[in-house]
């Protein structure tokens, strides 16, 4: 069993004795800046503050012939194309089949309006830089 810990990561690795099946799981913290505009309302609200962090989780199993990982983050929703690049880049990085990931929202509220594809976005963001910056970032977070 490992366990390490990084600034906005914790990561814990464990395998059976028998060497059947592998799991690991890490926490990425996805905060956005204050004064990002939130999701989840039909008027433009802006963050004030942090109560709590939020985070992309990840599990990866590996039972030696295939692997597979699933990602949950403390968002509303994830546009597609946020989707398809996240997996592009977990795929270039580790190997892992595009078609072997699942990446999923928690549909929180409460957290950034994620630009992607809404015909929403730009009512919701007033097409702003924090929230475009924040959507960029978001796909490198997950993977």
């Amino acid at each position: 069993m490992t366990v390490s810990r990084h600034e906005s990561k914790c990561v814990f690795t464990a395998s059976s004795s028998a060497g059947g099946l592998r799991a690991g799981v890490a926490a990425v913290k996805i905060t956005p800046p204050d004064g990002i505009p939130v999701s989840g309302y039909y008027y433009v609200r802006n963050s004030q503050g942090v109560l709590d962090d939020i985070f992309a989780k990840a599990m990866v199993l590996d039972d030696g012939k295939a692997n597979a990982a699933m990602v949950v983050c403390d968002l509303l929703l994830l546009p597609r194309s946020m989707l398809i690049e996240a997996r592009r880049i977990i795929e270039e990085k580790t190997g892992i089949p595009a078609g072997n990931i699942m990446i999923s929202a928690t549909h929180a509220h409460t957290g950034p309006a994620i630009v992607g594809g809404s015909s929403l976005d730009d009512f919701l963001t007033s097409a702003d830089k924090l929230s475009q910056d924040y959507a960029q970032q978001v796909p490198k977070w997950i993977a």
